[in-house]
């Protein structure tokens, strides 16, 4: 049980994201009112599109990309844009997944040893036994940028540039896709577009 204490702090990990976000002057404060989110085709992306679903505000109505198009057929700009407008939205979330990577590298070695003697009058036996744990750190990743777009327009009312880090066990798509969203959401909470 000592060893799983000291070994807690090694073995435990986090995830980060950083943001750097803009909404445009003439969308600041605009409270969209049904969302479409798009996370594209890589697996993070999808993470996060079923994370921000799940989690947007009762207040705000969203739908996975690929509920409302699924990947049979290629459709163009315009025929998405008429088809979500008629079915009310106004808005659709973008999510590009820019690039990402993961190190694992080599920390240092946990040792442990034993040693007992048992015996009486000179003679006895001395027993030993030892182990060494070969430690290593894994760091992870993630650059997205996410875009959200007036579907009446075109026009973007908002862009976030988003950088998810991650350490050891949290090194991970779902652990870092979490955070990630939640950080989306709050941000776009925050410049007034969500509730």
């Amino acid at each position: 049980m000592k060893y799983l204490l000291l070994l807690m702090p090694l073995i435990s990990g986090c995830v980060t994201t950083s943001v750097r976000s803009f909404s445009d002057n003439a969308y600041k404060g605009h409270q969209i009112k049904k969302v479409v989110v798009n996370g594209g085709k890589s697996r993070f992306g999808q993470q996060l599109e079923t994370r921000i679903v799940k989690k947007v505000s009762p207040s705000t109505i969203s739908n996975s990309y690929f509920s409302e198009f699924p990947p049979t057929r290629t459709y163009d700009g315009d025929q998405v844009q008429q088809t979500l407008l008629n079915k009310g939205y106004d808005s659709m979330l973008v999510i590009e997944f820019k690039g990402g990577n993961k190190n694992t590298k080599y920390a240092g070695t946990f040792n442990s040893g034993s040693a007992s003697w048992y015996g009486s009058g000179g003679y006895g036996s001395v027993y030993g036994s030892g182990m060494s744990i070969p430690m290593y750190t894994t760091t992870a990743n993630i650059t997205i940028t996410a875009t959200l777009f007036d579907l009446r327009t075109r026009k973007k009312m908002w862009v976030g540039n988003f950088n998810t880090n991650a350490k050891d066990f949290s090194a991970n798509i779902p652990a870092m896709a979490e955070n990630a969203s939640n950080t989306i959401i709050k941000d776009l909470k925050t410049k007034g577009h969500i509730r």
